[in-house]
């Protein structure tokens, strides 16, 4: 098995799609947000979990996916199942700056209609998960097995990159990058304002569009920062300097 543990708004779809086109990969487990999303998608989903309970056990040959999230005993934490299983299975995790996953996560809530609700937890669903990783991320670093791949990052198009990768998580044969890739279900919405922003590093713009969440990540910098560093980030916008 091996076990895609992301973060929302990371690339969780490019990652599976990726997975799924090595040869040893049969099928998919999948929770069931991500679930409703692909199961008209061009690999084969083999199962769906709900309420946490798996319908049927682990496969060799799946890839078996959850997004980060709390311990049902300690909610502030990162769940500590999701950390014996990326510890103890080949593991991927997509990684992407983080102010670009709360851009996404807004601009959601922007198509939704969400913001403003009690469904709209920026705070929850993506700073506060962030922290949680960057706890442990020395531990998940150390796991043989275990791989990061940032997606939005120049190396992410390179073949020899992309293959190391593969080879940490044992798959002999090697997938194409995203660049490639006609079948992939794409969920990129398009230029927007605060994407535009963000690439023009428009920090103005950004900051009065989503305060006051941006200030909040600026508060995670200096516990997001050395794992970013690690990962091979610099200069990013929000970095409190």
């Amino acid at each position: 098995m091996i076990f895609c543990l992301s973060q929302l708004h990371t690339g969780t779809q490019t990652s599976i799609a990726w997975l799924c086109k090595a040869v040893e990969v049969s099928g998919l487990v999948l929770s069931t947000g991500v679930y409703d999303v692909l199961k008209g998608g061009p690999y084969d989903i083999a199962h769906e979990w709900e309420s946490g309970e798996l319908l049927e056990s682990h496969h060799p040959d799946m890839v078996y996916h959850e997004h980060v999230r709390g311990d049902w005993q300690f909610p502030g934490r990162m769940s500590r199942t999701q950390l014996m299983m990326a510890t103890t299975n080949r593991t991927l995790i997509p990684i992407r700056d983080p102010l670009a996953c709360l851009i996404s996560y807004w601009h959601r809530g922007e198509l939704n209609g969400t913001i403003g609700t009690t469904q709209f937890r920026p705070q929850i669903d993506v700073l506060d998960r962030w922290s949680m990783m960057s706890e442990w991320y020395p531990v998940l670093r150390k796991s043989e097995g275990l791989e990061f791949v940032c997606w939005d990052q120049p190396r992410a198009k390179s073949s020899d990159y992309l293959r190391g990768i593969c080879a940490k998580l044992g798959l002999r044969s090697y997938p194409d990058g995203p660049g490639d890739w006609t079948e992939i279900q794409n969920n990129d919405n398009g230029p927007y304002d605060l994407k535009i922003a963000y690439h023009n590093r428009d920090l103005k713009m950004i900051r009065e569009t989503m305060h006051p969440m941006f200030d909040a990540l600026v508060l995670h910098h200096r516990n997001l920062r050395p794992m970013l560093e690690d990962l091979g980030y610099s200069d990013l916008l929000w970095w409190d300097r």
